[in-house]
C-alpha cells in the first residue's frame, strides 16, 4: 500500500497545482491584490485545489506511516507525470511527443531504481544527535543557497521560468529525502555492487528525463491556440 498512497499524493499535488492554476487564471483581468484573494475564495475550483492539498498530506503521511522515506519521496516525481496528463485530458493543451516520451522514461526508470535498490530497514524514534546533526546541515545549506541566491541570476521561482526551476525541485526533493532517510531513520540499501550501480544509474536517467519533461511541456496552462 505504499506505492498506492505515495502515487495517490502525487495525483492530488497535480491536482492542486492545475485547479489553483486554473481558477487563478480565470478570474478578471481588473481584480488585484486582496479582491483577488476574495475571488479565489469563492471559486470553487481554487478550493478544490485546496482539498487536493490535503489530500496529498493525508496521502503522503499514509505512505510514510509504514513506507521507507527513500521509497515514498522519489515516487512523488510521478506529480510531474500526472499533471501532464490532466493538462492534456482536462486543459486540452498539446503535448510533444519528447514530452510524452520522457514522462515515459520518468516513469520507468523511477520504477527501475525503487525495484533495484531494495530500500528497506529504517528507525522509527531517530536519536535526538541525528537529528540535530540534520538540522544543522539543513539550515546551513539553506542561508548558504540563499546568500549565493541574492549573487546570481534571477533565477528563482518568483521571477524565473518554470522550467529553470522546476527541474531542480522536483530533483532536488528525492535526493534530499534519500540522505535523510540514510543518516537520520537509518534505512539502507541492496549490498549487492550490480543492483546499486543499476539504481544509480535508473536514477541519473530519470533525472534527465524529468529535466526534458518540464522544459519540453507547454510554458503556460492556457489550452493550445490560445496561449
Amino acid at each position: 500500500m505504499t506505492i498506492f498512497f505515495a502515487l495517490m499524493a502525487a495525483l492530488c499535488n497535480a491536482l492542486n497545482v492545475v485547479t489553483q492554476h486554473r481558477a487563478s487564471i480565470a478570474s478578471p483581468e481588473r481584480v488585484r491584490g486582496w479582491g483577488l484573494v476574495l475571488y479565489l475564495f469563492k471559486n470553487p475550483l481554487w478550493l478544490f485545489g485546496w482539498v487536493a492539498l490535503i489530500g496529498a498530506f493525508v496521502f503522503q503521511a499514509l505512505a510514510l506511516h509504514d513506507g521507507q522515506l527513500s521509497v515514498v519521496q522519489p515516487l512523488l516525481v510521478t506529480e510531474l507525470v500526472f499533471a501532464l496528463v490532466l493538462r492534456y485530458l482536462w486543459v486540452h493543451q498539446a503535448i510533444r511527443a519528447v514530452t510524452w516520451v520522457a514522462a515515459a522514461i520518468t516513469c520507468v526508470s523511477l520504477a527501475l531504481f525503487v525495484r533495484a535498490s531494495e530500500p528497506q530497514g529504517g528507525n522509527a524514534f531517530p536519536s535526538t544527535h541525528a537529528w540535530i546533526g540534520a538540522m544543522t546541515a539543513t539550515i546551513g545549506a539553506t542561508v548558504l543557497l540563499a546568500v549565493l541566491g541574492m549573487r546570481g541570476s534571477p533565477r528563482s521561482l518568483h521571477v524565473g521560468p518554470l522550467s529553470v526551476s522546476q527541474p531542480f525541485l522536483v530533483i532536488v526533493d528525492p535526493i534530499v529525502s534519500i540522505a535523510l532517510s540514510i543518516w537520520v531513520f537509518e534505512e539502507y540499501f541492496t549490498p549487492s555492487t550490480s543492483r546499486l550501480t543499476a539504481a544509480a544509474t535508473s536514477f541519473i536517467v530519470m533525472c534527465a528525463a524529468v529535466t526534458v519533461l518540464t522544459r519540453t511541456a507547454p510554458a503556460t496552462m492556457e489550452p493550445s491556440g490560445q496561449s
